[in-house]
Protein backbone atom coordinates (compact mmCIF):
# COMPACT_ATOMS: atom_id res chain seq x y z
CA UNK A 1 0.00 0.00 0.00
CA UNK A 2 1.99 2.52 -1.25
CA UNK A 3 0.00 5.42 -1.65
CA UNK A 4 -1.08 4.82 2.12
CA UNK A 5 1.77 5.79 3.90
CA UNK A 6 1.47 8.61 6.01
CA UNK A 7 2.07 9.87 9.63
CA UNK A 8 4.24 6.21 10.43
CA UNK A 9 7.38 7.12 7.93
CA UNK A 10 7.82 10.10 10.53
CA UNK A 11 9.65 7.84 12.14
CA UNK A 12 10.16 4.83 9.96
CA UNK A 13 12.33 7.19 7.27
CA UNK A 14 15.65 6.60 6.23
CA UNK A 15 16.41 9.18 4.61
CA UNK A 16 18.91 10.44 7.03
CA UNK A 17 22.81 9.48 7.67
CA UNK A 18 23.32 7.76 11.10
CA UNK A 19 23.40 9.43 14.17
CA UNK A 20 20.35 11.75 12.84
CA UNK A 21 17.59 9.22 13.37
CA UNK A 22 16.16 12.22 16.07
CA UNK A 23 15.35 14.44 13.61
CA UNK A 24 13.01 11.91 12.05
CA UNK A 25 11.97 12.26 16.05
CA UNK A 26 11.98 15.97 16.51
CA UNK A 27 9.53 16.81 13.39
CA UNK A 28 7.55 13.68 14.61
CA UNK A 29 7.47 15.49 18.06
CA UNK A 30 7.04 18.76 16.80
CA UNK A 31 3.52 17.58 14.88
CA UNK A 32 2.10 15.59 17.81
CA UNK A 33 3.35 18.82 20.19
CA UNK A 34 1.06 21.12 17.56
CA UNK A 35 -1.83 18.54 17.71
CA UNK A 36 -1.89 18.33 21.83
CA UNK A 37 -1.89 22.51 21.34
CA UNK A 38 -4.97 22.43 18.79
CA UNK A 39 -6.91 19.81 20.90
CA UNK A 40 -6.38 22.20 23.62
CA UNK A 41 -7.62 24.69 21.19
CA UNK A 42 -10.80 22.76 20.45
CA UNK A 43 -11.79 21.79 24.16
CA UNK A 44 -11.83 25.49 24.59
CA UNK A 45 -13.98 26.45 22.03
CA UNK A 46 -16.27 23.66 23.21
CA UNK A 47 -16.17 25.31 27.04
CA UNK A 48 -17.02 28.67 24.66
CA UNK A 49 -20.24 26.76 23.23
CA UNK A 50 -20.66 25.65 26.20
CA UNK A 51 -20.68 28.81 28.00
CA UNK A 52 -22.68 30.91 25.66
CA UNK A 53 -20.00 33.05 25.01
CA UNK A 54 -20.31 35.59 22.52
CA UNK A 55 -19.87 34.11 18.35
CA UNK A 56 -17.57 36.65 17.28
CA UNK A 57 -15.26 35.31 20.29
CA UNK A 58 -16.02 31.82 19.49
CA UNK A 59 -15.56 32.07 15.79
CA UNK A 60 -11.71 33.75 16.39
CA UNK A 61 -10.79 30.91 18.55
CA UNK A 62 -12.30 28.53 15.71
CA UNK A 63 -10.09 30.44 13.38
CA UNK A 64 -7.29 30.20 15.34
CA UNK A 65 -7.50 26.46 15.62
CA UNK A 66 -7.91 26.01 12.15
CA UNK A 67 -5.07 27.91 11.28
CA UNK A 68 -2.91 26.03 13.64
CA UNK A 69 -4.43 23.00 11.90
CA UNK A 70 -2.99 24.48 8.43
CA UNK A 71 0.03 24.84 9.65
CA UNK A 72 0.35 21.24 10.90
CA UNK A 73 -0.72 19.80 7.64
CA UNK A 74 2.04 21.80 5.77
CA UNK A 75 4.69 20.03 8.26
CA UNK A 76 3.37 16.68 7.14
CA UNK A 77 3.29 17.30 3.53
CA UNK A 78 6.77 19.06 3.98
CA UNK A 79 8.28 16.35 5.39
CA UNK A 80 7.03 13.63 2.52
CA UNK A 81 7.76 15.98 -0.10
CA UNK A 82 11.23 15.95 1.59
CA UNK A 83 11.48 11.99 1.80
CA UNK A 84 10.33 11.54 -1.96
CA UNK A 85 12.95 13.55 -2.95
CA UNK A 86 15.92 12.10 -1.54
CA UNK A 87 15.02 8.76 -1.50
CA UNK A 88 13.49 6.93 -4.72
CA UNK A 89 14.61 6.35 -8.32
CA UNK A 90 13.78 8.47 -11.12
CA UNK A 91 10.94 5.83 -12.42
CA UNK A 92 9.40 5.81 -8.44
CA UNK A 93 9.98 9.45 -8.32
CA UNK A 94 6.98 10.21 -10.53
CA UNK A 95 4.76 8.08 -9.20
CA UNK A 96 4.84 9.44 -6.23
CA UNK A 97 5.21 13.44 -7.01
CA UNK A 98 1.88 12.15 -8.67
CA UNK A 99 0.73 11.32 -5.23
CA UNK A 100 2.28 13.95 -3.83
CA UNK A 101 -0.13 16.20 -6.05
CA UNK A 102 -2.98 14.40 -5.21
CA UNK A 103 -2.88 14.71 -1.52
CA UNK A 104 -1.94 18.54 -1.69
CA UNK A 105 -4.74 18.89 -3.75
CA UNK A 106 -7.32 17.18 -1.21
CA UNK A 107 -5.27 19.71 1.13
CA UNK A 108 -6.63 22.82 0.30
Amino acid sequence: MKGKRFLLPLLQRKRYTDGQKEATLAEKEKILQRLKKIEGQVKGIQKMIEGNRGCEDTLTQMIAARAAMDKTIGLVVESEVESCIGSHSPEDLKADFLRLLDLLLRVR
